[in-house]
């Protein structure tokens, strides 16, 4: 089985149910897991996916993690709400190698703010991982909830644990909103889990 997680922010505009409605056009029968991160506007239920509310916001890499423990796939995608779904994948996921971490785009740090080293990493919008690999790598760090760290953050994991790190041309696009960036709180906790990643690469290479 293929688990499709979301975590859902609503405040700044219904991105979810057109790529909701994408996904069960090309996909009806993977699963679906709906986070809503407190959205002032609830995400309302609906028999296309499995809804989680949390009542306070939980940030971003909680989300998945919530959604990844209530999931019942093999295969996880972990994806923004802001997307859409193109065409089918369901062949193509259960054709990758799973002990693989996957993604739509790979990018690189040097160095990672401070951290004299290069993180090699998929730019987080979309995910795409066997059970195996999250069981190995671990969970998303949830201290950081600044947009784009917690995928810089895996990646450097996944490369402590010698895993291979791939792009693949997946049908999904991200409509590149960034609608976290909007958020009166984003510069400062930017800056925190900014602060807080680059002493944990260090304390890290400091006990090698």
């Amino acid at each position: 089985m293929i688990s499709v997680i979301i975590p859902a922010w609503t405040d700044k505009g219904d991105y979810l149910t057109p790529y909701i409605n994408s996904i069960r056009t090309h996909e009806p029968k993977v699963e679906i897991l709906v986070i809503d991160n407190a959205s002032k506007k609830p995400v309302s239920p609906s028999k296309d996916y499995r809804l989680f509310r949390r009542e306070i916001p939980m940030g971003y890499a909680s989300a998945l993690n919530y959604g990844a423990d209530n999931s019942r796939g093999d295969w996880l995608i972990f994806s923004n709400d802001d997307c859409l779904c193109t065409g089918s994948f369901k062949k193509l996921i259960h054709s990758l190698d799973k002990l693989t971490l996957y993604g739509a785009e790979i990018r690189h740090k040097k160095p990672a703010w401070g951290a004299d080293i290069t993180i090699t990493y998929v730019y987080g919008w979309i995910q795409i991982m066997h059970r195996t690999v999250f069981e190995l790598v671990g969970r998303f760090d949830e201290y950081l909830t600044g947009f784009g760290l917690e995928d810089i953050n895996y990646g450097w994991r996944a490369g402590e644990h010698d895993m291979p790190i791939e792009a693949i041309s997946l049908p999904f696009k991200h409509l590149e909103t960034h609608r976290r960036c909007e958020t009166e709180t984003f510069t400062d906790e930017m800056n925190e889990a900014k602060k807080y990643f680059i002493e944990k690469v260090r304390r890290h290479d400091t006990a090698l």
